[in-house]
């Protein structure tokens, strides 16, 4: 959670191959989506003023420029949601790391929703002001 300020804001993060987004929404909440380079995203935090908490985290698909990030930061911050990629899990195969992060995001008490192709999801919850 970022001290809230009303407005909505988003970061894209320049970490080379593969992308980072992180939303700050009007009420504070912190959404990251797909993330490879974590100390981009620990400083980025640090100076918005983050509690330690991320509301959501979502990967878009299991490839490892897209998640590699996630390991440490579900280390570091209490993350409430995980939108992941279904890709492997539902097999029990696919990268030991995307098989480490679900794991540790489990472990921790995450809510965890894997989507279909034809799923969305609605970020009501965190976007009112």
């Amino acid at each position: 959670m970022i001290p809230p300020d009303g407005y909505l804001h988003i970061y894209m993060l320049n970490v080379g191959q593969g992308d980072t987004t992180l939303i700050v929404s009007p009420m504070g909440s912190v959404i990251i989506i797909d993330a490879t380079r974590p100390e981009k995203v620990n400083d980025l935090l640090a100076k918005l003023g983050n509690d330690g908490s991320i509301e959501h985290l979502i990967v878009t698909h299991p490839h490892s420029d897209h998640y590699s990030a996630f390991n440490n930061l579900a280390n570091k911050y209490t993350v409430y949601k995980a939108t992941l990629a279904p890709f492997w899990h539902a097999f029990g195969m696919g990268p030991p790391t995307y098989q480490s992060l679900i794991a540790r995001l489990e472990s921790r008490g995450t809510d965890i929703n894997f989507l279909s192709g034809y799923s969305r999801w609605y970020p009501d919850d965190v976007m009112k002001a």
